[in-house]
């Protein structure tokens, strides 16, 4: 895993970095699969603002915390970072917990049609590339989970409280969408 510490218009001393190092190896053992760690300090007026990315096998986790002091500022982002993952880990483990049928894969193809605005024509759209999907049985908690990590606008999988094909997808008001198959 790599730590970086970065500083905003504030040099990062040893203490600073000996300090975000002794805070992140206590909570190393909520940190399985963590890629990297990015810490950011930054210094406006009297206020000291710490940020920290964590980027791990599928999620990211994004803490933010200001204070008058950046050793304080340390510990409560550390203190967030910390719930956040224990958070994430509660709900891995629940959802693993209630999963059914995990051997069981389908394969699904989607096929996305090209169309011009101005001059679509309903009767004759074309088929411009096909995609497939390893579609494993999950939860919609866990979809949720999964459509935000990735970079897609949909996610298609089979639901495992009813074993129908659903598609996740995001809307226009940045809410998601269910599209349940019967």
């Amino acid at each position: 895993m790599e730590i970086t510490v970065t500083g905003r218009k504030l040099e990062i001393t040893e203490a600073l970095k000996n300090r975000v190092n002794e805070k992140i190896e206590g909570i190393k053992k909520f940190l399985d699969g963590a890629r990297d760690v990015h810490i950011v300090f930054s210094v406006e007026k009297h206020r000291h603002f710490a940020e920290i990315i964590l980027n791990a096998n599928g999620y990211v986790i994004h803490c933010k915390e200001e204070t008058d002091d950046m050793y304080s500022t340390i510990d409560r982002v550390i203190e967030k970072l910390l719930k956040q993952l224990k958070k994430h880990k509660e709900k891995i483990t629940s959802l693993k917990n209630k999963k059914t049928g995990e051997n069981e894969k389908t394969n699904i193809s989607a096929n996305i049609l090209s169309y011009d605005k101005n001059t679509f024509d309903i009767k004759n759209p074309k088929i411009i590339k096909t995609k497939n999907f390893d579609s494993k049985p999950m939860f919609l908690e866990e979809a949720s989970m999964q459509i935000e990590t990735t970079k897609s606008n949909f996610l298609v999988f089979r639901n495992a409280s009813n074993g129908r094909i659903n598609v996740l997808y995001y809307r226009n008001d940045g809410n998601l969408g269910l599209i349940d198959s019967e």
